[in-house]
């Protein structure tokens, strides 16, 4: 960030706004899209039966659980 974008943010908004990291960025899209698969299995569950998709889902918790761990070391 300039010196004139610095002053400008501050004297504005008295205060200056982070930009976001983009590894932060991909690393919160994947925990969404992961987010919306995890909806799509509890649609089928509902449909077919918890049995029928229990694999999957333990397999996308388990990988949400990392995502949203490195999320929470970013905040």
């Amino acid at each position: 960030m300039s010196d004139s974008e610095y002053m400008n943010q501050m004297t504005m908004n008295g205060y200056v706004k982070a930009p976001i990291d983009p590894d932060f960025a991909k690393d919160f899209r994947a925990a969404a899209n992961m987010a919306g698969n995890l909806n799509q299995l509890a649609y089928q569950a509902n449909k077919a039966g918890f049995s029928s998709v229990a694999k999957d889902m333990l397999d996308l918790r388990s990988r949400l659980h990392g995502v949203l761990d490195i999320i929470y070391r970013w905040i």
